[in-house]
């Protein structure tokens, strides 16, 4: 039993986590040329959503940190209970998981990385989940990373 744990719990051990920074001046004026001058391609407002439900977190950006550092607890000999929590809680989020660094703002986490963004933003019905695309050229795009 406590092989299979550790096998789904700690699965993604080897994998970089998400750091979580506060973002800067100058990550800030990088989010506004996202938003004003990239191409939204992708608007998701349920699956962020449907992962905290799953876990019992509230759907709201500290909700979403929470998912996405949380540290699993190892095996538990006497506490089934707090075994499935943990396992529920790394399946949810060894599937909707991001890997690396994101900027945190009061309502949202942000990463731009070369030609694509992700912004989660919180808003009274959850987390909506935004991906942007510039279409300019690698090299055209350089000054704006």
């Amino acid at each position: 039993m406590k092989n299979k744990y550790d096998e789904v719990v700690f699965i993604d051990l080897a994998f970089e986590h998400v750091v979580v920074t506060d973002a800067t001046n100058q990550d800030l004026a990088k989010l506004d040329d996202v938003k004003n001058t990239w191409d939204l391609i992708n608007e998701d407002t349920s699956t962020a959503n449907m992962a905290l439900n799953s876990v019992g977190l509230p759907k709201t950006i500290d909700g979403l940190t929470k998912l996405w550092t949380h540290v699993p607890l190892a095996y538990s000999f006497v506490s089934p209970k707090r075994n499935k929590k943990e396992l529920i809680m790394a399946a949810t989020r060894n599937l909707y998981f991001e890997r690396g660094e994101l900027c945190e703002t009061k309502n949202s986490l942000f990463r731009v990385s070369g030609k694509v963004a992700v912004i989660y933003t919180e808003t009274k019905d959850g987390i909506t989940n935004y991906v942007y695309h510039n279409q300019l050229s690698e090299q055209d795009a350089a000054p704006n990373r």
